[in-house]
């Protein structure tokens, strides 16, 4: 996890979330989990709501099915080939303004699936730990 030490850009906050689903589409979980902090211990739901969000409409847009859409089935955690379907658009959505991050400023961004904007977005806010500040995943939802 990254942690900034002085103020920090916006374009700064930006490459780092870009990174975090760089490595998400690589299908590395855990390194993607441990790249940011998180606002609550829902990392594995939050994955699965992805894959049911994005994936999953994908296919059905393709009239295709999957064995298994549970979560405790873990088709989404097993099989992670989905993941390099998921991108997220270039441009992100800030509630404060000017060049500089304020600590708790949030910021989200719209997920791509398969090439098509979805309706899911991720939610990050940059908030202070010892050291510094850091980027932390507060949810991805649908909107």
């Amino acid at each position: 996890m990254k942690i900034w030490t002085e103020g920090v850009s916006k374009a700064e906050v930006e490459a780092e979330i870009s990174a975090f689903f760089q490595v998400l589409r690589r299908g590395d979980l855990k390194l993607a989990r441990n790249s940011v902090t998180h606002h609550s211990d829902d990392w594995e739901h939050q994955i699965w709501s992805l894959w049911q969000d994005t994936w999953l409409i994908a296919l059905e847009d393709r009239d295709e099915d999957v064995a298994d859409e549970s979560f405790l089935g873990g088709l989404w955690r097993s099989e992670r080939s989905w993941l390099q379907s998921i991108d997220i658009e270039d441009a992100f959505h800030w509630d404060d303004v000017g060049e500089l991050v304020q600590p708790d400023a949030s910021v989200y961004v719209n997920i791509i699936c398969d090439g098509v904007v979805t309706d899911v977005s991720a939610e990050f806010s940059v908030v202070r730990v010892d050291g510094g500040l850091a980027l932390r995943r507060d949810r991805i939802t649908r909107i």
